[in-house]
């Protein structure tokens, strides 16, 4: 499924992915519905491509936190109400929502005879894509059901919702200043052995995991755990 450099790799994988030139592609669900699915589906038909939610066998999975994709004004802003209002005009007047979301219409989409979201001819996502990555601003009254998407999705979302739970930490604000430097050491063990692991790059990936944990241990991850506890259970 993967290149033989992998880990050195720093192309598209996505782009060789709908080229039939790689076996897989990492990353979320809404990537999956939005664009390598339905643009699979069109430039190698009968491909079929599946995605696997690594949530699903544990069904561990939490909600996204209410701050997700929130956008704040900084206190030192000149102009923190004229921004403020340059914000809520992008975020809430349709016309401008349209045009930083979706482009022009005739030209980067058009509406179906269905009111949904459509491409013009000739249209290619690997070369006419628009991409405001809006996340700070999204507003699900404005925005448009794309005729493009994985017909799917909504199964995918309705099995999500049947044991995710609640995001339970949105007001707690962690404060690293304690275990800041088992953090630093855990982030480098983890740059040192998840690539190699999630690509198979081991030749053992049981031994390589108790390793893998082994060495987090090593860095200070019973500290960091407790400092996370201690904090939690100062805030409640």
């Amino acid at each position: 499924y993967w290149r033989e450099d992998v880990l050195n790799y720093d192309g598209d994988t996505r782009e060789l992915l709908k080229a039939g030139a790689s076996g897989a592609e990492q990353h979320h669900t809404q990537t999956y519905v939005t664009d390598d699915r339905p643009n699979m589906d069109i430039k190698l038909p009968g491909s079929e491509a599946q995605f696997y939610s690594f949530s699903e066998p544990s069904k561990n999975l939490v909600k996204t936190s209410i701050t997700h994709g929130a956008l704040a004004v900084g206190a030192n802003s000149k102009h923190a109400q004229r921004a403020l209002m340059v914000y809520d005009l992008l975020r809430n007047d349709e016309e401008c929502y349209r045009y930083i979301n979706y482009g022009i219409e005739g030209s980067d989409y058009i509406i179906n005879d269905a009111g949904e979201l459509d491409r013009p001819d000739g249209w290619d996502q690997s070369i006419d894509a628009l991409e405001s990555n809006f996340w700070c601003g999204r507003n699900d009254d404005l925005e448009l059901v794309n005729a493009r998407y994985y017909k799917g999705a909504a199964d995918m979302y309705s099995n999500y919702n049947t044991y995710a739970i609640d995001y339970p930490y949105g007001k707690f604000v962690f404060d690293t200043t304690n275990v800041s430097t088992q953090i630093a050491a855990m982030a480098d063990v983890c740059a040192s052995y998840i690539p190699r692991i999630a690509f198979g790059k081991v030749d053992d990936p049981k031994a390589m995991v108790a390793e893998f944990r082994e060495k987090l241990k090593a860095a200070g991850y019973e500290e960091v755990l407790n400092e996370v506890q201690t904090q939690l259970n100062a805030s409640k």
